[in-house]
């Protein structure tokens, strides 16, 4: 039965509508992929990328770089590609590696600071061990021979809540510790002292506790210095070659 007018229309009406809602999502999905191109591709902000940096032939001419061609831009040859980083990376944590004559003796001095071991591992001529402080990590590795590696004049710098909790601890074992005084990094308290491999270790507290009496003004000056440190170091590493001039 042929259907009447006004439902041919009503037919009519519902296929537009539904016409208009597909045409609407792919304006909306255009748009998008316009905007999206945009931020990957900017505006038109060119960058020189020095070919002595991407080749590393030193040539003297540069490449030069639209972001507006996108693609294109990075099918250029290998030795003129400019690497665009989009997004930077996120480090979750970090383990900082330290090479030790002995890892037992060393992770018995790390327990001092409050770090304890998670794993370890040996083998016949090597051995490694992970330690953890809270949010704090460090790897002790050793080499059977051992490295000769000369002291490091500051190795790490570990800030704590109270310092002198630290130092109490420390004083018990019999570690030798050097006061270096209340500097404005370190107006709880800054002390020095040595790993078992010589290497220097500073250990402070950044705010003064409510109980710490007023600093005088000499208190509050910089103490340690890297440089002094450093130069110490070398000197004393010097002393056995001048000797050794004077023999031959």
């Amino acid at each position: 039965m042929p259907r009447s007018s006004s439902g041919r229309t009503e037919d009519a009406r519902q296929l537009w509508s539904g016409g208009a809602a597909t045409a609407a999502i792919a304006a909306l999905i255009a748009l998008a992929g316009i905007l999206v191109c945009r931020w990957l591709f900017g505006s038109g902000v060119e960058r020189q990328v020095d070919m002595a940096e991407v080749n590393g032939r030193g040539a003297p001419d540069t490449f030069r770089c639209d972001r507006r061609e996108g693609p294109a831009c990075r099918m250029a040859p290998l030795e003129q590609r400019a690497y665009l980083v989009l997004m930077p990376p996120t480090a979750r944590s970090m383990y900082a590696a330290t090479y030790v004559k002995d890892i037992d003796t060393s992770r018995a001095f790390y327990e001092l600071l409050g770090f304890r071991e998670l794993r370890a591992g040996r083998a016949a001529t090597s051995a490694w061990s992970a330690l953890q402080h809270h949010t704090l990590f460090v790897l002790l590795t050793s080499t059977r021979p051992p490295l000769e590696i000369p002291p490091l004049p500051l190795l790490f710098y570990f800030f704590y809540d109270d310092v002198e909790a630290v130092v109490g601890a420390l004083a018990a074992a019999g570690v030798r510790i050097t006061r270096t005084g209340h500097p404005p990094h370190a107006l709880g308290g800054e002390v020095k002292v040595l790993d078992p491999d010589g290497n220097t270790i500073l250990l402070g507290t950044r705010e003064p506790s409510a109980a710490q009496p007023v600093l005088a003004e000499d208190e509050s000056s910089i103490r340690f210095s890297l440089l002094r440190e450093a130069a110490a170091l070398a000197a004393r590493a010097a002393r056995p070659i001048a000797r050794a001039g004077c023999v031959t």
